[in-house]
């Protein structure tokens, strides 16, 4: 499945994306700010 998450790079959609990568999953993170991509 393709997911987009919103805030990627924070506390919760580091781990979100960690998870559902390591389940299979296509994520793309949408991030407004400074921080790097995990």
């Amino acid at each position: 499945m393709r997911i987009l998450i919103m805030g990627g790079t924070r506390f919760i959609g580091v781990y979100l994306t960690k998870v559902l990568v390591e389940q299979g999953h296509e994520v793309v993170l949408f991030n407004r700010g400074n921080h790097p991509t995990p």
